[in-house]
Protein backbone atom coordinates (compact mmCIF):
# COMPACT_ATOMS: atom_id res chain seq x y z
CA UNK A 1 0.00 0.00 0.00
CA UNK A 2 1.14 3.42 -0.26
CA UNK A 3 1.19 4.58 2.75
CA UNK A 4 3.76 1.51 3.67
CA UNK A 5 6.15 2.59 0.60
CA UNK A 6 6.23 6.32 2.27
CA UNK A 7 7.67 5.07 4.90
CA UNK A 8 10.30 2.48 2.84
CA UNK A 9 11.11 5.56 0.49
CA UNK A 10 11.77 7.46 3.84
CA UNK A 11 13.28 5.00 5.57
CA UNK A 12 15.92 4.31 2.70
CA UNK A 13 16.60 7.61 2.26
CA UNK A 14 15.35 8.04 -1.48
CA UNK A 15 12.81 10.97 -0.79
CA UNK A 16 10.17 12.45 1.21
CA UNK A 17 6.88 11.21 -0.54
CA UNK A 18 5.16 15.58 -0.68
CA UNK A 19 1.18 14.41 -0.72
CA UNK A 20 -0.01 11.28 0.33
CA UNK A 21 -3.66 10.71 -0.42
CA UNK A 22 -4.96 7.52 0.79
CA UNK A 23 -8.58 5.82 0.52
CA UNK A 24 -9.31 3.02 3.61
CA UNK A 25 -5.57 1.99 3.77
CA UNK A 26 -6.21 -2.02 4.84
CA UNK A 27 -3.61 -4.30 6.19
CA UNK A 28 -4.50 -5.31 9.16
CA UNK A 29 -6.38 -9.18 8.87
CA UNK A 30 -5.29 -10.41 5.41
CA UNK A 31 -1.63 -9.47 5.53
CA UNK A 32 -1.85 -11.86 9.04
CA UNK A 33 -2.98 -15.06 6.77
CA UNK A 34 -2.12 -17.60 4.53
CA UNK A 35 1.33 -18.88 4.04
CA UNK A 36 3.82 -18.54 1.56
CA UNK A 37 2.57 -16.86 -1.87
CA UNK A 38 -1.15 -17.07 -1.24
CA UNK A 39 -0.46 -14.69 1.61
CA UNK A 40 -1.31 -11.13 0.95
CA UNK A 41 1.63 -8.92 -0.15
CA UNK A 42 0.74 -6.03 2.50
CA UNK A 43 2.26 -4.93 5.91
CA UNK A 44 1.90 -7.15 8.90
CA UNK A 45 1.07 -3.47 10.90
CA UNK A 46 0.10 -0.67 9.99
CA UNK A 47 2.86 1.72 8.65
CA UNK A 48 3.63 4.96 9.63
CA UNK A 49 3.11 7.03 6.89
CA UNK A 50 5.95 9.65 5.66
CA UNK A 51 5.06 12.30 4.17
CA UNK A 52 4.60 16.57 4.33
CA UNK A 53 1.14 16.52 3.57
CA UNK A 54 -1.17 13.12 4.18
CA UNK A 55 -5.03 13.18 2.86
CA UNK A 56 -7.22 10.29 4.25
CA UNK A 57 -10.36 9.61 3.21
CA UNK A 58 -12.50 7.10 5.03
CA UNK A 59 -15.38 5.04 2.85
CA UNK A 60 -18.36 4.58 5.03
CA UNK A 61 -20.95 3.73 2.29
CA UNK A 62 -24.65 3.76 3.23
CA UNK A 63 -24.30 -0.64 2.23
CA UNK A 64 -21.43 -2.30 0.48
CA UNK A 65 -21.32 -3.51 -3.03
CA UNK A 66 -18.54 -5.72 -4.18
CA UNK A 67 -15.80 -3.69 -4.21
CA UNK A 68 -16.57 -3.09 -0.40
CA UNK A 69 -15.10 -6.31 0.55
CA UNK A 70 -10.92 -6.09 0.00
CA UNK A 71 -11.44 -3.11 2.77
CA UNK A 72 -13.95 -5.22 4.84
CA UNK A 73 -11.35 -8.12 4.28
CA UNK A 74 -8.31 -6.32 4.50
CA UNK A 75 -8.80 -4.58 7.50
CA UNK A 76 -9.23 -1.44 8.32
CA UNK A 77 -6.43 0.62 10.29
CA UNK A 78 -7.35 1.45 13.85
CA UNK A 79 -8.98 5.39 14.01
CA UNK A 80 -5.35 6.33 15.76
CA UNK A 81 -3.18 5.26 12.99
CA UNK A 82 -5.30 7.76 10.41
CA UNK A 83 -5.75 10.53 12.95
CA UNK A 84 -1.96 11.22 11.81
CA UNK A 85 -3.43 12.34 8.25
CA UNK A 86 -3.32 16.22 7.80
CA UNK A 87 -6.66 15.70 6.54
CA UNK A 88 -9.56 13.49 7.58
CA UNK A 89 -12.66 12.86 5.64
CA UNK A 90 -15.86 10.41 5.38
CA UNK A 91 -17.35 9.44 2.54
CA UNK A 92 -20.68 7.96 1.75
CA UNK A 93 -19.31 6.48 -1.86
CA UNK A 94 -17.97 2.88 -1.93
CA UNK A 95 -14.57 1.82 -2.84
CA UNK A 96 -15.53 1.70 -6.70
CA UNK A 97 -16.25 5.46 -6.52
CA UNK A 98 -12.68 6.37 -5.44
CA UNK A 99 -12.90 9.07 -8.21
CA UNK A 100 -15.65 10.71 -6.53
CA UNK A 101 -14.15 10.39 -3.42
CA UNK A 102 -11.22 12.26 -4.74
CA UNK A 103 -13.19 14.92 -6.24
CA UNK A 104 -15.69 15.40 -3.49
CA UNK A 105 -15.44 18.88 -1.29
CA UNK A 106 -14.97 17.37 2.57
CA UNK A 107 -12.09 19.55 3.84
CA UNK A 108 -11.89 23.05 4.93
CA UNK A 109 -15.17 23.39 5.74
CA UNK A 110 -16.38 21.23 2.63
CA UNK A 111 -15.17 23.89 0.14
CA UNK A 112 -12.10 21.92 -0.52
CA UNK A 113 -11.65 18.38 -2.64
CA UNK A 114 -8.34 15.97 -2.04
CA UNK A 115 -7.47 16.71 -5.91
CA UNK A 116 -8.03 20.48 -4.86
CA UNK A 117 -5.71 20.04 -1.98
CA UNK A 118 -3.28 18.00 -4.29
CA UNK A 119 -3.32 20.56 -7.51
CA UNK A 120 -2.80 23.33 -4.55
CA UNK A 121 0.50 21.06 -3.72
CA UNK A 122 1.75 20.26 -7.39
CA UNK A 123 1.65 24.24 -7.62
CA UNK A 124 3.99 24.76 -5.37
CA UNK A 125 6.49 22.04 -6.33
CA UNK A 126 6.55 23.53 -9.96
CA UNK A 127 6.80 27.09 -9.14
Amino acid sequence: NVAGLSEELSKAKICTVHTLITIDPVGILLSKSGVGNDRARIYYLEPDPVAKKWINIFSQPLRNYRDDYIAILGGRWNDDDTAKANFNSVSTYHHGQASEMFFEKKFLENKISASDLLISELKKVIK
